[in-house]
């Protein structure tokens, strides 16, 4: 068997098949238990789809090699970012749902309707305003970073929760094995994911004011149900 059939069953999951040398491999023939690799098969992670958490992680034997002077930082990028393009944006930033509004504005229906006025006369003064003179709505939150492993492994959590670097210390991996390397990876995700706080949403000016008018329709329409002018 060459090194490069090894190595690929090395990175497979372990059951699958040995890839045919004499295939071309084709896009559709991608699988979910196939994982993601960088572009030259150093590395490669398993993720769980729904909460894109690393779940596995193998290196090829011959990493270094493989990588021909590049770093296995840039490895571990090219193998997330293929996951998460595969899954598409994260849930993490989500605008919430907007509830059902119960009415809060007292008074009868043509003061209601006044007021319906003129948070349409503040919405057409909105849409007005240069986008810089704008407060939009944004995500509140921070990223996380955690070093494990006495500092051998350094894992980077974007706002989203979604792996952004992964940082070795250059001294322990110049001997670190594959599986070595692997094992402090997973470790170092497990620790990050603990501490990961999901960012809250924060209103801008067009929501605020989009609440307080489904608050005054609900009023209106509480009134008019009981025929009150």
């Amino acid at each position: 068997m060459t090194d490069e059939l090894m190595d690929d069953e090395l990175l497979a999951p372990p059951g699958a098949e040995t890839p045919d040398p004499q295939r071309t491999p084709d896009a559709t023939d991608w699988h979910f238990s196939h994982g993601f690799a960088d572009a030259r098969q150093a590395v490669r992670i398993w993720v769980d789809e729904d909460t894109r958490h690393l779940r596995k992680v193998r290196l090829s034997p011959r990493w270094r090699d493989r990588l021909e002077g590049r770093s296995l930082t840039d490895a571990f990028a090219e193998a997330f970012f293929g996951a998460n393009i595969r899954f598409g944006e994260s849930t993490n930033l989500e605008i919430p749902t907007t509830a059902e509004q119960e009415p809060d504005f007292d008074g009868t229906l043509d003061e209601l309707q006044d007021r319906a006025a003129e948070l349409g006369d503040r919405l057409v003064e909105l849409e007005a305003r240069a986008p810089e003179d704008v407060r939009w709505a944004d995500f509140d939150g921070e990223q996380v970073r955690y070093t494990g492993s006495g500092g051998r492994v350094r894992v980077t959590l974007s706002l989203v929760g979604l792996t952004e670097q992964v940082d070795f210390d250059k001294e322990w991996l110049a001997s670190a094995g594959a599986d070595e390397i692997g094992a402090h990876v997973l470790a170092a995700h497990t620790k990050a994911y603990e501490r990961y706080v999901p960012p809250t949403f924060v209103p801008g000016e067009r929501e605020e004011l989009a609440a307080v008018f489904m608050r005054v329709a609900a009023a209106i329409e509480k009134t008019l149900s009981k025929g009150i002018a």
